[in-house]
């Protein structure tokens, strides 16, 4: 079998012989991953070589299914999240506003600190994103006042 081949190759690259010191396997939960492990336990389990005959072999991502249940978790509060990513992407879309901005976090004694962008993909971002604008939240209330233009201001319950 021309499978059975190519397994043997790789599960023996350079002489570490992978095939007699593989206990499990973590990848992410792509489709894809599933396919390939079941093919290679099975090669694995046609030569006896997994512990517990490969009850434990494929072992799922827990960093990765983390990030799936804050991710869903984060669609609960997505409007207010999109209005904070608009709101940092409005104060650094032009150095007026981002002086305008400079100058009344000085005036509140917070001009060590700055206002990031997220990335939508990163959770752990957004959460810094918005966790660092409830350190601005005054400062954006006095913002308001001062730039017309901005119009994302979320809602005091928010």
């Amino acid at each position: 079998m021309k499978l059975r081949g190519y397994f043997d190759d790789y599960l023996n690259v350079k002489g570490l012989n992978i095939d007699t010191n593989v206990a499990t396997l973590t990848v992410d939960n792509a489709k894809t991953n599933d396919v390939v492990a079941r093919k290679l336990m099975k090669n694995l389990n046609l030569q006896n070589k997994l512990v517990g005959g490969g009850k434990l072999f494929h072992v799922r991502c827990c960093a990765h299914i983390l990030n799936f249940l804050v991710h869903n978790g984060l669609r609960e509060i997505e409007d207010i999240i999109h209005n904070v990513r608009e709101s940092v992407k409005h104060v650094n879309a032009s150095p007026g506003r981002l002086h305008i901005f400079s100058e009344l976090a000085k005036q509140l004694s917070m001009a060590k600190k700055h206002l990031i962008l997220d990335l939508p993909t990163r959770w752990n971002v957004s959460y810094a994103m918005v966790s660092i604008a409830l350190d601005f939240k005054e400062m954006i209330v006095n913002y308001v006042d001062r730039e017309s233009t901005y119009t994302t201001l979320s809602s005091e319950e928010d």
